[in-house]
């Protein structure tokens, strides 16, 4: 359930708060006369953010593409690595924090930083509504998380991955993304992004998903 324009009321109440941040920001470039491509993510591109790992996989899919699957774990960590290569390629890994980064944190500061695939994620299970906040320890993590990342404020935690049937003997890959603000632990936006329809499952269909959720942020 794709909230748009309650996410760019909330990026609009933080850049009030926030001249400094929201001065740094570019202008935002006029949309395309014809088939503009909607970015629900664009204005957070110049930002820090940090992207946590895909957290699991579900099961139960008609097409038995989970149950095919013996190392669950070692998938969800293919497609963490599909989502560094993809938003790397596009310019943003500099700015934006992904697994490999939070790990190497986690490690430095074991003594307090929460391990970033071991995070409270039933929070962020079930219904999450816009505006309403999470609680902790999920608070208390993500927030220490942000403070060993160079002044980021929102997260946005891949909760789950998904399979559905597309037609025609084919299926898509599912993943749930929910953006946070850590510093006020408000749930800002949640969306599903789909891969491209696929006759079986495989790294394609994770580079697919990986592409598409990119695709919320920087065109190619």
């Amino acid at each position: 359930m794709t909230r748009a324009p309650i996410l760019a009321a909330a990026f609009a109440l933080v850049a009030c708060a926030s001249p400094a941040t929201h001065a740094q920001q570019p202008p935002a470039a006029p949309a395309p006369a014809a088939g503009p491509v909607v970015r629900p993510l664009a204005n957070l591109a110049s930002q820090r953010i940090v992207v946590t790992p895909v957290f699991a996989l579900d099961h139960g899919d008609p097409m038995g593409w989970a149950a095919a699957i013996s190392r669950p774990h070692a998938v969800l960590r293919q497609l963490d690595s599909a989502i560094v290569a993809e938003f790397d390629a596009r310019g943003l890994n500099g700015t934006w924090y992904f697994a490999p980064t939070l790990e190497k944190s986690y490690q430095l500061n074991s003594t307090y930083a929460a391990n970033p695939y071991m995070l409270a994620e039933t929070a962020l299970r079930g219904e999450i509504r816009v505006g309403k906040t999470y609680g902790e320890p999920l608070a208390t993590q993500l927030r220490t998380m942000i403070a060993l990342q160079d002044g980021a404020r929102f997260v946005i935690l891949p909760v789950d991955v998904r399979f559905e049937t597309a037609g025609e003997g084919q299926g898509v890959a599912v993943l749930k993304l929910v953006l946070v603000d850590a510093r006020t632990t408000e749930f800002q936006w949640v969306h599903e992004v789909k891969s491209d329809p696929a006759a079986a499952f495989g790294p394609p269909v994770l580079a697919s998903l990986a592409r598409h959720f990119a695709d919320l942020v920087v065109s190619p």
